[in-house]
């Protein structure tokens, strides 16, 4: 990220994600993995998340 930027989280408070939850643990949506980050890279996955060309998902394992 750069200076003065801003990162935004989303929290899924009313459940309506729970569906979708559902589809990818049955096995009918996949995602494509774009890097995996340790918890203690948090920062820098983070940062991708900012990043306009990023591709695929950002997995954080802990």
């Amino acid at each position: 990220m750069q200076p003065g930027e801003t990162l935004h989280f989303v929290l899924d408070l009313d459940g309506g994600m729970r569906e979708v939850g559902e589809l990818a643990e049955s096995g009918a949506l996949t995602a494509t993995v774009g890097r995996r980050d340790t918890l203690d890279e948090g920062a820098r996955a983070c940062g991708g998340f900012a990043r306009p060309h990023t591709t695929g998902k950002i997995v954080v394992t802990m």
